[in-house]
């Protein structure tokens, strides 16, 4: 079947969605903390490989691509016609002192980009898992229509998706308080899971 790399160590859910949901085979291949180079792509692609998954922040390992990384990841699969998907739920969540990129970040406009797939909830930044709230951004019109005829039977509640439009809407409580705070949690949570 078609093939989903992921670099290892990855989030455990992983392999349920893409195997048991998308019927594809999730291949998961060495990596620096979740972030692969161009060696370890290389030696991991195959014929049957259609798309690249990444999460940034990592989850395990709490890594952030650098832009670097994620230009590389964007341009080693648009050079193979893959599918990248990078899964970017823990935005928020970096400690003090990094810098979080997206991959939207580092497109080049000159370039196609209907290949980059970001997936986004309301889950983890916000501490919302229950109320099943995300969004997928793309440019790729196949994949949108896809994405929206399976969203007409499993959307979030009207309520949910109130609830998070105006969390997401108030940018002082976001900047001033909510990222803040969160931010400061991060380190003494670690050390305590350590």
């Amino acid at each position: 079947g078609d093939v989903v790399l992921t670099p290892s160590p990855y989030y455990g859910s992983y392999k349920r969605d893409v195997e048991a949901r998308a019927d594809c085979v999730l291949a998961p291949f060495p990596s620096d903390d979740g972030v692969p180079s161009v060696a370890q792509l290389d030696a991991a692609v195959s014929p049957n490989t259609k798309a690249l998954l990444l999460a940034s922040p990592h989850n395990p390992c709490g890594r952030v691509f650098t832009e670097d990384e994620l230009r590389r990841c964007v341009d080693w699969t648009r050079d193979r016609g893959l599918q990248l998907v990078v899964d970017e739920v823990f935005a928020l969540s970096v400690f003090p002192g990094v810098d979080f990129c997206s991959a939207l970040d580092v497109l080049d406009a000159s370039q196609s980009n209907d290949h980059v797939h970001v997936v986004y909830s309301a889950a983890k930044d916000l501490a919302l898992s229950g109320y099943r709230v995300g969004a997928i951004l793309t440019r790729n019109s196949a994949i949108f229509d896809c994405v929206s005829a399976v969203g007409a039977f499993c959307a979030a509640s009207t309520p949910a998706q109130a609830l998070v439009a105006q969390l997401c809407a108030d940018d002082a409580w976001l900047e001033d308080v909510w990222i803040p705070a969160l931010r400061e949690r991060l380190p003494p949570a670690r050390r305590g899971a350590e």
